[in-house]
């Protein structure tokens, strides 16, 4: 049955049964294509890791980015999605399934009242993530947005190998969190902080964005 848009069903922790019927072989093969992408790979509850890496950056007083990493506490999707409307939750169920990212729309927007839970379907979505991204923190985003050095080596950091020259990437994306960021969306933000959104939407949706793997 189908409630909310989400397809509820029934079945043990572990699997789950699923009968289709339809007009013709295809049509049931898009049917199961849209069950599947609204129930993701189970991940028993003894594996799942109850927290998420978390690395916060900031500039340091003499121009260097400075950084720490923490582990912090990351529920699973499916334990907090009754928490959200259903249109929130089917946003949320595609991003988990989101890998890897295309090379365009890297911007993910959250808004809303305070409290509403922004942070922790973050957190989530970072956990559902951790196995092709990490999760990094600005604590400083007004720095970074107009400090063109301290954004390049957010969305592409330098990597150096044993004998100090840099090294090829290695593959993994960056998920970039930068919290509290409405003025750079505001309809005064150019004339308030100069050029930093149209650095935001470059380093997600230009040249500069598919050089670096940043969402």
């Amino acid at each position: 049955r189908v409630l909310d848009g989400i397809a509820m069903v029934s079945g043990t922790h572990e699997s789950v049964s699923v009968k289709v019927s339809a007009p013709s072989p295809a049509s049931a093969k898009e049917i199961e294509k849209w069950l599947r992408s609204r129930m993701p790979e189970h991940v028993p509850d003894g594996k799942f890791k109850k927290e998420v890496d978390a690395k916060v950056m900031w500039l340091g007083p003499d121009g260097t980015p400075s950084s720490f990493s923490r582990g912090v506490p990351a529920s699973k999707l499916a334990d907090i999605e009754l928490n959200y409307s259903a249109d929130t939750r089917n946003a949320l169920a595609q991003l988990a399934e989101f890998k890897p990212p295309p090379s365009n729309g890297r911007l993910i927007l959250f808004h809303g009242e305070p409290g509403t839970g922004k942070s922790n379907a973050i957190k989530s979505i970072a956990a559902e993530w951790r196995e092709w991204a990490d999760m990094v923190v600005i604590s400083d985003v007004e720095r970074m947005m107009t400090n063109m050095e301290y954004l390049l080596n957010t969305i592409r950091p330098r990597r150096h190998s044993p004998n100090g020259k840099e090294r090829l990437d290695d593959g993994r994306y960056r998920l970039i969190v930068l919290e509290d960021a409405g003025e750079f969306l505001s309809p005064q933000a150019k004339s308030e902080t100069g050029q930093a959104l149209s650095r935001l939407l470059n380093v997600t949706d230009g040249i500069l964005g598919d050089a670096g793997r940043s969402l």
